[in-house]
């Protein structure tokens, strides 16, 4: 199983498209983990209306704390052998999981681009410090957290991943989706 971690904060704009891009993996054994870290627009109640939808979807919320402590909360709460974090505005390809399933033999997580619901960075562009472009091995990464409290929280992730060795298979994943 392939857990999608989507840490979501006042996202009520791009969270549909989101889970809906999650919801249509080629890949069926996965559960989308959505950790509602204190939003005060509608997010949560979108995230609970796709939870009724369907049960691969988790609905966890807590007290505004900040994106790591939602990450760090959605590893804890689900329970697949893999894990892929997910930014509400991002979109995943119907192939992702399938795609980046397939090439983590060997490896400890696997690396690619990614497309986003609104126009933050460059389409497809390889971002190494992104948790979201990554397939991992929760042995992996069982033992890491992101730091709370820091701006930037995703290059400190990546740099302890870095530190302990961790071995990476970079896949040319060219989405078809353009960005918006």
């Amino acid at each position: 199983m392939i857990s999608i971690i989507v840490p979501i904060f006042n996202a009520e704009h791009y969270l549909k498209a989101c889970v809906e891009s999650l919801l249509a993996q080629t890949y069926p054994d996965i559960e989308i983990a959505l950790v509602d870290d204190g939003s005060t627009d509608g997010s949560l109640a979108i995230a609970k209306t796709f939870a009724k939808q369907d049960k691969r979807v988790l609905v966890l919320p807590q007290p505004h704390a900040g994106q790591s402590v939602s990450r760090n909360f959605g590893m804890a709460k689900t329970h697949g052998e893999y894990i892929a974090f997910v930014d509400a505005d991002d979109l995943l390809e119907p192939d992702w999981c399938e795609r980046h399933l397939s090439a983590i033999d060997g490896v400890d997580y696997v690396q690619s681009g990614y497309t986003r619901t609104k126009a933050k960075t460059p389409c497809h562009q390889y971002q190494f410090t992104s948790p979201c472009m990554r397939l991992y091995r929760r042995e992996t990464i069982a033992r890491l957290q992101f730091a709370p409290g820091f701006i930037y929280e995703d290059v400190l992730f990546s740099a302890d991943l870095w530190l302990r060795n961790a071995c990476c298979q970079r896949i040319d994943y060219a989405a078809s989706q353009p960005c918006c």
